[in-house]
Formats: C-alpha cells, structure tokens, sequence
C-alpha cells in the first residue's frame, strides 16, 4: 500500500488506483504503514461497509460496477414516497 508517489517541493504526488482482489482491513492505530492486512480475522467489519456500498451502488448507480440506479429521480425532484 505505501508504494504511492511522494509529494515534492509542497505538491502531491499524482495518486495511483489501486486494483485490488479483494477486500482489505489495517488497525491503523497499531500499524499507521499499513502493512498488515487483518481482514481475514474480522470478517464482520470488513462485510458492514461493503453491504453498504451494495446498497447505495443499488441506489445511485454506478459507472464502475455497470449499477443502473433505482433510486434515480429528475433533478429538483423529491422522491416519490
């Protein structure tokens, strides 16, 4: 994970999208590097954020995963109830 560009002279690097298999999970307050993937061990907390993106990828869309949104009205429309 720490293979991305450093910043230089006070401007970022140019941030690269990492591709990745599956899910992973660092305790950052123990491992700040990110270097251990505890994923694995906490298959609940790694499972609750992803439900989540299920549902509003569901909701909105998304151009990524090809999701037609269900949830999609006319802009400055409330949703019907």
């Amino acid at each position: 994970m720490g293979d991305q560009p450093k910043a230089t002279g006070g401007i970022p690097g140019r941030y690269k999208n990492l591709k990745l298999d599956k899910p992973v999970l660092f305790h950052l307050a123990k491992d700040i590097g990110e270097g251990t993937d505890v994923s694995a061990e906490h298959p609940d907390v790694v499972e609750k954020p992803l439900k989540f993106a299920d549902k509003m990828r569901a909701d909105l869309g998304d151009s990524l995963t090809k999701t037609i949104a269900t949830g999609a009205r006319e802009p400055g429309r409330l949703p019907a109830k």
